[in-house]
C-alpha cells in the first residue's frame, strides 16, 4: 500500500509545528519537525565550540542517529528538546541550515523516515526538496506581526515586538535567499494564511484538501 505524505512548508512563526503535530496526531502519522532537527544540530556544534562555518565541525552527522518521541527530539539518545529552544539557537540556526553538508545529511534522514512510514513533515523545503512527491503539499503564511507574537508566546521570550519582528524579518531574507534548498513554495501547493484563522480552521482546511487528494487518487 502507498504511503500518504503530507509537506508543510512555510516561514517562522507561520504555525507549520504546532498545525502539523495536531494533524499527526488525527490523521494517526508520524509527525516529523525538520526545524527541530537543524536546531539540534545547532546546539550539539555550539556546545562542542567549534567554528559554525567549517563544514568539519558536523563530522558527528557521519554517527547521528535522530528519534523523535512525542514531539521530544533525541540525538544518540539524548533528549535535546529544551536545549533548541535557547535564545541562542535562534541566532545561529539560519548559518547551521545553510551549510550543504548538514541539509545533505538531514535531507537523507528525513526521507529514510519517510520511506517507512506515512508522515506529516514540516519546515522550509519539504514540498520542494524533501518530499517532492508527497502527496499534499501545503505552504502556510503569515503577516510578519503576528508570527513575531506567536514566536514570543511559543518560546515564553520577554523581548519588545520590535525585536522579534526584526529578527523574523531576518530570518526570512536568510531562508529565502540561501544557495541551498532556499525557502520556497513548491509550484503545486496550496497557500493558506493563518493570520486570522485559529489553528483548528487551519487544520480542518488541510483536511479538506487531504480528502479531495485521496478521492482523486481513489478514481484513478
Amino acid at each position: 500500500m502507498q504511503l500518504f505524505h503530507i509537506a508543510i512548508d512555510g516561514p517562522a512563526g507561520s504555525g507549520k509545528s504546532s498545525i502539523s503535530k495536531e494533524l499527526a496526531n488525527q490523521l494517526n502519522c508520524v509527525h516529523i519537525d525538520t526545524g527541530a532537527m537543524y536546531r539540534a544540530v545547532t546546539a550539539i556544534a555550539l556546545r562542542n565550540q567549534t567554528p559554525l562555518d567549517d563544514v568539519k565541525t558536523y563530522q558527528f552527522l557521519e554517527s547521528s542517529i535522530f528519534e523523535y518521541q512525542k514531539e521530544s527530539i533525541y540525538v544518540n539518545g539524548e533528549n535535546l528538546t529544551d536545549m533548541i529552544r535557547d535564545k541562542t539557537i535562534n541566532q545561529h540556526v539560519s548559518l547551521v541550515s545553510s551549510i550543504e553538508y548538514v541539509r545533505k545529511k538531514l535531507v537523507d534522514v528525513q526521507q529514510i523516515i519517510a520511506e517507512k512510514y506515512d508522515v506529516v513533515m514540516d519546515g522550509r523545503d519539504i514540498g520542494s526538496v524533501v518530499l517532492p512527491q508527497a502527496q499534499v503539499k501545503i505552504f502556510l503564511t503569515a503577516e510578519i506581526e503576528e508570527r513575531a507574537k506567536r514566536r514570543i508566546h511559543e518560546m515564553g521570550l520577554d523581548i519588545p515586538l520590535k525585536q522579534m519582528i526584526d529578527d523574523i524579518a531576518n530570518r526570512d531574507l536568510k531562508d529565502s535567499t540561501r544557495m541551498i534548498s532556499p525557502l520556497t513554495k513548491a509550484s503545486d501547493a496550496i497557500v493558506i494564511d493563518t493570520t486570522y484563522l485559529t489553528k483548528e480552521q487551519v487544520i480542518q482546511a488541510i483536511l479538506i484538501e487531504i480528502d479531495k487528494r485521496k478521492r482523486q487518487h481513489a478514481k484513478h
